[in-house]
């Protein structure tokens, strides 16, 4: 399953309320793409992305087709690639095994015996909060970084909403490191509950 976090207002870095952003998840064959189901949750444009997604669910429309779709686009209101179009990008990586991801439930349950790594730069992470126990190794820091890291199991990479961290994923395998990104990135992980209700542990901006 893919899924996108992001701001909607194109060209704003705001930190709003989450209800104010739009999260969205989608269900999806893994062998073609075929969508199956759709799920948004935001106030501004939600009702828009589950009407394009709805509308593609019926006429059987694969990721590869909600990537591609033209949709209308003016900076105040979204994106020059809409969530739509994002979430198309996500889901086609994953069929076409060019993103390895792993979702949050199972990423909680391996972070503490695999290398963290944020990729986001500093002042970012100092504003937004951050996962304890990680490393900050920015994208622009990643190469220097692996040619000489030799991590201790496994790397799982993390940005603010999943982008920079996939970007890392693909720099890293060039240096022969597997590595998996968190979908959704720290938005998913700071608004999460455990099983039990319980917040998921993460350290606050400063």
């Amino acid at each position: 399953m893919g899924r996108v976090a992001a701001n909607d207002i194109a060209g704003r870095d705001d930190r709003l309320d989450p209800v104010l952003d739009t999260s969205i998840a989608k269900v999806f064959d893994l062998d073609d793409g075929t969508l199956f189901g759709a799920q948004a949750i935001g106030e501004s444009g939600v009702d828009k992305r589950i009407d394009v997604l709805a509308t593609a669910i019926a006429h059987r429309d694969t990721v590869f087709d909600t990537r591609d779709y033209d949709l209308a686009y003016a900076p105040p209101y979204s994106a020059a690639k809409d969530p739509v179009n994002m979430l198309g990008m996500i889901g086609a990586n994953v069929v076409e095994d060019i993103a390895d991801i792993v979702h949050l439930d199972e990423f909680l349950e391996r972070k503490d015996e695999a290398t963290v790594v944020d990729t986001r730069p500093p002042e970012m992470r100092e504003a937004q909060g951050r996962i304890d126990g990680d490393e900050n190794v920015s994208l622009g820091e990643l190469r220097e970084w692996a040619a000489d890291a030799n991590p201790d199991g496994e790397v799982l990479t993390y940005c603010k909403i999943g982008k920079s961290s996939y970007m890392a994923t693909r720099v890293l395998a060039e240096y022969g490191i597997t590595a998996r990104s968190l979908t959704g990135g720290y938005y998913r992980y700071e608004y999460a509950a455990t099983d039990d209700g319980e917040r998921v542990e993460s350290v606050p901006a400063e």
